[in-house]
């Protein structure tokens, strides 16, 4: 999810927060200059916001992000998922805890793997990627979930696919570098832009009433909470 707060707040001089974690539910909103970095760093989950087709809801200037999310995807992106789920992979095979609950490498763990290599090579052939999977990669991905297919079977096709990938990096599809000129002109214009106060959230996140943050993605809201991060893959 992403948030954005007034301009001077971004330009005074007490500090602001650019990140906002909750539990339960689960989720994480960036405000939207942090969003606008990761995303040219090509970071997984900042680039999903951009395509995620089911349970979001975008304003301004997102919904322009969205209608150009093509313009930042480039090789660094690509990068950012193998990178990701190398590390993993490299945590695994030398007995360390991995990014999982307990730090055991269960089912979820290895369905974010295989869901990662799947949209680097979804990326790295010029499209973008499949956050809400169908066909065979969703069919793929319940197996994980379901333990027809082992967390370490599951790993070792990971490994294949990057090995793959790094083999045919001179040739992916995808532009060298992303549209970054333009990222920054839509964040310039939004932050000398007076925001409505219709865009205004029922309940500021941070601290002071001069700390209201406004609402730009999310996903459906339910009473209690207005940022939900868009689910990875469906069900």
């Amino acid at each position: 999810a992403v948030y954005a707060l007034p301009t001077h707040v971004i330009l005074g001089l007490e500090p602001y927060g650019e990140t906002v974690d909750h539990k339960r539910p689960d989720f994480q909103a960036n405000e939207f200059g942090k969003f606008c970095r990761r995303l040219k760093k090509g970071k997984p989950a900042v680039v999903e916001c951009l395509f995620t087709e089911h349970f979001y809801s975008a304003r301004r200037p997102m919904i322009e992000l969205r209608g150009n999310a093509d313009r930042f995807l480039c090789r660094q992106t690509v990068e950012a998922y193998l990178g990701y789920a190398e590390a993993q992979l490299r945590r695994l095979r030398a007995g360390m805890s991995v990014h999982a609950s307990g730090g055991e490498p269960g089912e979820k763990w290895a369905y974010h793997m295989a869901r990662m290599t799947m949209d680097a090579d979804r990326i790295a052939c010029g499209l973008g990627p499949q956050v809400w999977k169908d066909g065979d990669d969703r069919a793929y991905l319940m197996k994980i979930r379901t333990g027809e297919v082992k967390p370490e079977d599951a790993a070792a096709e990971c490994e294949k696919t990057i090995a793959r990938l790094r083999t045919e990096s001179a040739s992916w599809a995808v532009q060298e570098d992303g549209d970054w000129k333009y990222l920054n002109d839509v964040l310039v214009k939004f932050r000398m832009t007076p925001l409505d106060p219709d865009e205004e959230l029922l309940a500021p996140y941070l601290d002071g009433p001069e700390c209201t943050c406004y609402e730009l993605v999310g996903a459906a809201h339910q009473p209690g909470c207005q940022f939900y991060k868009a689910p990875s893959a469906g069900p």
